[in-house]
Protein backbone atom coordinates (compact mmCIF):
# COMPACT_ATOMS: atom_id res chain seq x y z
CA UNK A 1 0.00 0.00 0.00
CA UNK A 2 1.23 3.40 -1.15
CA UNK A 3 0.66 6.69 -1.14
CA UNK A 4 2.39 9.71 -3.23
CA UNK A 5 3.72 12.36 -1.84
CA UNK A 6 1.58 15.12 -2.73
CA UNK A 7 -1.70 12.92 -1.58
CA UNK A 8 0.11 12.53 1.77
CA UNK A 9 0.80 16.42 1.65
CA UNK A 10 -2.81 17.36 0.99
CA UNK A 11 -3.89 14.89 3.96
CA UNK A 12 -1.42 15.84 6.56
CA UNK A 13 -2.26 19.74 6.10
CA UNK A 14 -5.92 18.47 6.26
CA UNK A 15 -5.83 16.13 9.05
CA UNK A 16 -3.11 16.34 10.86
CA UNK A 17 -4.54 15.16 14.65
CA UNK A 18 -5.86 11.71 12.28
CA UNK A 19 -2.36 10.57 11.45
CA UNK A 20 0.55 8.71 12.53
CA UNK A 21 3.41 9.49 10.73
CA UNK A 22 6.39 7.12 11.58
CA UNK A 23 9.68 7.83 10.33
CA UNK A 24 11.99 4.73 9.51
CA UNK A 25 14.94 6.52 8.05
CA UNK A 26 18.16 6.37 11.13
CA UNK A 27 18.67 8.50 13.93
CA UNK A 28 21.19 10.64 11.99
CA UNK A 29 18.75 11.13 8.98
CA UNK A 30 15.50 11.93 11.53
CA UNK A 31 17.74 14.92 12.88
CA UNK A 32 19.15 16.11 9.87
CA UNK A 33 15.67 16.92 8.67
CA UNK A 34 12.13 15.58 9.51
CA UNK A 35 8.42 16.43 9.37
CA UNK A 36 6.51 18.14 11.96
CA UNK A 37 4.74 15.60 14.17
CA UNK A 38 6.37 12.43 12.64
CA UNK A 39 7.92 9.86 14.94
CA UNK A 40 11.31 8.36 14.65
CA UNK A 41 11.52 4.53 14.81
CA UNK A 42 14.34 3.56 12.20
CA UNK A 43 13.95 0.28 10.72
CA UNK A 44 15.75 -1.91 12.12
CA UNK A 45 13.63 -1.62 15.04
CA UNK A 46 10.36 -1.48 13.87
CA UNK A 47 9.88 -5.05 15.08
CA UNK A 48 10.54 -5.03 18.26
CA UNK A 49 7.50 -5.45 20.76
CA UNK A 50 8.04 -2.18 22.63
CA UNK A 51 7.27 -0.01 19.06
CA UNK A 52 4.91 -2.39 17.80
CA UNK A 53 2.85 -1.87 21.40
CA UNK A 54 3.23 2.17 20.49
CA UNK A 55 2.19 2.16 17.36
CA UNK A 56 -0.66 0.07 17.46
CA UNK A 57 -1.97 2.45 21.21
CA UNK A 58 -1.21 5.77 19.08
CA UNK A 59 -2.75 4.28 16.30
CA UNK A 60 -6.10 4.01 17.69
CA UNK A 61 -8.53 6.83 15.39
CA UNK A 62 -5.70 7.42 12.83
CA UNK A 63 -4.37 6.99 9.51
CA UNK A 64 -0.58 5.41 9.51
CA UNK A 65 1.72 6.41 7.62
CA UNK A 66 5.73 5.46 7.25
CA UNK A 67 8.00 7.73 5.97
CA UNK A 68 11.89 7.26 4.77
CA UNK A 69 14.74 9.39 2.37
CA UNK A 70 13.26 7.58 -1.26
CA UNK A 71 9.82 4.95 0.25
CA UNK A 72 12.58 1.77 -0.18
CA UNK A 73 12.47 1.48 3.90
CA UNK A 74 9.07 2.74 4.11
CA UNK A 75 8.19 0.05 1.80
CA UNK A 76 9.64 -2.18 4.22
CA UNK A 77 8.27 -0.77 7.18
CA UNK A 78 4.85 -1.13 5.62
CA UNK A 79 5.01 -4.73 5.00
CA UNK A 80 6.47 -5.09 8.22
CA UNK A 81 3.62 -3.56 10.29
CA UNK A 82 0.68 -5.32 7.99
CA UNK A 83 2.44 -8.58 9.47
CA UNK A 84 1.45 -7.25 12.66
CA UNK A 85 -2.04 -6.26 11.44
CA UNK A 86 -1.28 -2.85 11.55
CA UNK A 87 -2.68 -1.49 8.48
CA UNK A 88 -0.64 1.63 7.11
CA UNK A 89 0.71 2.94 3.76
CA UNK A 90 3.95 4.01 2.33
CA UNK A 91 4.78 7.20 1.29
CA UNK A 92 6.19 6.71 -2.40
CA UNK A 93 9.47 9.40 -3.04
CA UNK A 94 9.80 9.03 0.60
CA UNK A 95 10.98 12.87 2.56
CA UNK A 96 12.63 14.22 -0.72
CA UNK A 97 9.06 14.31 -2.53
CA UNK A 98 7.62 15.94 0.23
CA UNK A 99 9.93 18.58 1.18
CA UNK A 100 9.75 19.46 -2.84
CA UNK A 101 6.42 19.71 -2.47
Amino acid sequence: KKINAKEFNFLYKKNFNKILLIDVRENTEFLKSSINGSISIPLKNLSQKCHLDFIKKESLGKEVFTLCQVGKRSEKATKILMKFKIPSKSIDGGIEQIILN
